[in-house]
């Protein structure tokens, strides 16, 4: 009976830890659909890609395989940016070796099976490559001091790994239990030793130099533990502190060293730290947290708060391995505690979250609409990646949801805020598609965002949900086609141009509904027939185009507006009403030749291209039938643009006016001569002529500072006639505005694109 009792007390056991597990799983659902709509346009989402014992990548199945690894990282890639993630984090140097090519360090074994031995393709190289492919960041994960994580035989490593070669350098140390709770030892470079800091200094330095990486980052391995035998490190560089403390400024000098030469290197390279969780409990010091687990500012001798303060870092993210309501250390108390530390600081905060837990796992999305809700959290890194592929405790579907957006990583104002320039758009609807060809306008630019809306929606690109795509800025020139388009529809577009630092520029916007007439270009000024001439030829030897040159003709006729017909005098007067309201225009009307109808005519427009100008607003705001006519005769003429020379003070000989002028044509190549001036005796210089004001006060300016001379510009009384270049039609406006971005970046002359 007895035990029976005990089995039916064990069973309820379960079943009321049942009920609880599945009313939080509830609760947590009910939590994401209340705030999952209430997404971030910016924040950074990243999971950490661990490598040491194969553990998200490379697959231990395909060691001695660079062609497996390859596919296996590119599919890696392609999950986590389905996903919504938009930061990897990738372990570089798991045991003092290096997944890259390095002078300093050995191939790790994690590749090959055997430490020191060549993969037979760049790891580092590569992964870079194929996130940039994806606008993904890649951050480098550095263990600083490890070693080996068990085993302490420096004989099994490669002759060419420093701790081999400097054994004195190496500390053998407790690295963790096994499964029994027996101690592991293993081997660690020794923080004290400025030789150390020096060397890995230089090993992050090598990649920082070769490597196109986003940013740096150390994750929880410094001191491993208290039990370190450090002592003659401790007497001969301690300096009279504390052994604590000297722990602690060893790793502080090597923060402080890295965060230096990244800055000297690439700085804008990121460089950030992933501390433990708890830096003190308040019951070691008041400021700490509302906790009581351990304490990485005395176990590993991590001082998150000096790192901090002095902007070593640019970003932390805290190991948050816990669930909300744990008693030792409650994630919704340490939340808001580390939010509190980098406030008003040049520093980023990420919250790491454990989803191998499933205690963490299962609530990943209260845990991450909690670190979206504090204004100081600037996102969340999952650890790890292979929990996230297996779908741990449902994790990856959660994630799903709470990504379903695309987010842009938070700006670090402090590193870089200038914004790159918008970039130059062209539509083309083809079938049931658009194609969208964008034209680089700033050289800094990494990438566009494509935002998409419906012909009238409101143009919002604060609002993920709009965001269509990324695309990666390769060349002068990047494509995109959208294909999920319903042909019965409008779409407007808007895109922005973002640079490496995540700064976002102004949009471009242009509606996909492109007009299909031909068109052509419209190229000016040219100064004079012979310059029209050679630039004519110059494009036509270049492209093949047909080119012509005509001169520029400006039309001084006046103009005025009218409308179609008004059946009444009371709605015409109502029209001019509306009219007079909206331009501020002189507007009055007349009756027709038809009985009983009215017109709207407006007052004088002093150009064609003012009065079509107006035309077009009336059309668009109105939707009048208008059109224009002159008012009086015709008066069109060329345009010219008149010849300018230059002329000096007096030189007080002839001797030194000829040498003045060898010295002016010497330096300018311009023509020139001395002549007599009005004093007696006395000379000046006149230089040939020169095409527009512009032109002539440069060159004004030009001896003014270079010679110190008095100089002054006239009017020759003469002019030339100004041209503009036209070329044949192009198929449409899309192919039009293409090749004029062209000749705008070839020949730097001003170009409109025209309708036949």
């Amino acid at each position: 009976m007895l035990y029976l009792v005990i089995i039916w007390g064990e069973l309820m056991k379960k079943i009321i830890m049942m009920m609880i597990t599945i009313f939080i799983i509830l609760s947590n659902s009910n939590i994401a659909e209340a705030d999952v709509s209430s997404v971030s346009k910016r924040e950074t989402r990243a999971v950490w890609i661990s490598s040491v014992h194969n553990i998200d990548w490379p697959n231990s199945k395909h060691k001695n395989n660079a062609q497996a690894q390859k596919q296996d990282f590119i599919d890696i890639l392609d999950e986590v940016k389905k996903l919504g993630f938009n930061t990897v984090i990738v372990q570089v140097r798991p045991k003092g070796d290096a997944l890259y090519k390095s002078e300093i360090n050995p191939w790790s074994d994690v590749l090959t099976g055997s430490q020191g031995k060549d993969p037979g393709y760049d790891p580092l190289e590569f992964m870079i490559e194929e996130a940039h492919k994806r606008n993904l960041e890649l951050h480098a994960w550095f263990n600083p001091y490890r070693i080996t994580t068990s085993g302490t035989n420096l004989d099994v490593l490669s002759n060419d790994n420093k701790a081999k070669q400097n054994p004195s350098w190496v500390v053998e140390s407790k690295s963790g239990e096994d499964k029994y709770g027996n101690p592991i030892y293993g081997l660690f470079y020794n923080p004290g030793l400025p030789q150390v800091r020096d060397y890995i200094v230089g090993s992050i330095d090598e990649v920082v130099k070769n490597y196109d990486v986003d940013g740096i980052v150390f994750d929880d391995y410094f001191y491993p533990s208290k039990d370190f035998a450090d002592q003659d490190a401790y007497q001969q560089y301690s300096n009279g502190l504390s052994l604590d403390d000297f722990r602690r400024d060893s790793v502080n000098k090597l923060v402080k060293d890295v965060r230096t030469s990244i800055n000297n290197i690439k700085p804008y390279v990121k460089f950030g730290i992933s501390p433990r969780g708890i830096w003190k409990n308040a019951s070691s010091d008041p400021t700490g947290s509302e906790t009581s687990g351990g304490q990485s500012y005395y176990d590993i001798y991590a001082d998150t708060r000096t790192w901090i303060n002095n902007g070593w870092i640019d970003y932390v993210s805290p190991q948050l391995y816990w669930e909300i309501g744990n008693k030792a250390a409650d994630y919704s108390k340490l939340v808001p505690w580390w939010g509190n530390e980098v406030q008003g600081k040049n520093t980023h905060l990420y919250i790491s979250q454990g989803i191998y837990k499933e205690s963490v796992a299962s609530q990943i999305i209260p845990q991450v609409n909690l670190n979206k809700s504090n204004s100081n959290v600037s996102g969340s890194i999952h650890y790890s990646l292979k929990d996230i592929r297996n779908n741990f405790a449902g994790v990856r579907d959660s994630l799903s949801q709470i990504y379903k957006y695309p987010a842009l990583p938070k700006v670090m104002n402090w590193k870089d805020s200038v914004p790159p320039k918008s970039p130059n758009i062209i539509i083309n609807r083809v079938s049931n598609s658009n194609e969208i060809i964008i034209n680089r306008v700033s050289d800094d630019t990494r990438y566009y965002v494509i935002y998409r809306f419906k012909d009238g929606e409101s143009i919002n690109i604060d609002d993920p949900s709009k965001i269509l795509t990324t695309v990666p800025s390769v060349g002068q020139k990047s494509e995109y086609k959208d294909i999920n388009i319903n042909s019965n529809d409008k779409y407007v577009y808007a895109i922005t141009s973002v640079d490496r630092a995540h700064n976002e520029s102004d949009p471009s916007i242009v509606s996909d509904q492109v007009n299909n007439n031909k068109h052509f270009l419209d190229i000016n000024t040219f100064f004079g027939e012979q310059s029209a001439k050679n630039a004519m030829n110059a494009l036509k030897n270049e492209t093949g185009w047909y080119v012509d040159y005509k001169k520029i003709t400006v039309d001084n006729s006046k103009y005025r507006l009218v409308t179609g017909e008004f059946n009444s005098e009371e709605s015409v007067k109502d029209a001019v009403k509306k009219l007079t309201d909206m331009t501020g225009w002189w507007v009055t009307y007349e009756t027709t030749d038809t009985n009983g109808k009215y017109r709207i005519v407006t007052g004088e427009f002093n150009s064609k291209s003012s009065v079509e100008s107006a035309v077009k607003l009336v059309k668009n705001s109105m939707g009048w039938w208008v059109t224009y006519e002159s008012i009086g005769e015709t008066n069109v003429s060329v345009s010219t643009t008149p010849i300018y020379r230059i002329v000096t003070g007096d030189f007080n000989n002839e001797s030194s006016a000829s040498n003045a002028l060898e010295e002016l044509m010497n330096l300018t190549g311009w023509w020139a001569k001395y002549e007599p001036s009005k004093d007696p005796g006395k000379y000046r210089i006149v230089t040939g002529g020169f095409t527009g004001e512009e032109s002539v006060q440069i060159a004004v300016d030009t001896i003014r500072s270079k010679f110190n001379w008095w100089a002054v510009h006239e009017e020759t009384g003469e002019f030339v006639d100004n041209y503009r270049l036209v070329t044949g039609d192009f198929v449409n406006k899309l192919v039009a505005e293409e090749k004029a971005s062209w000749v705008r970046h070839k020949y730097g002359w001003y170009v409109e694109v025209k309708e036949r």
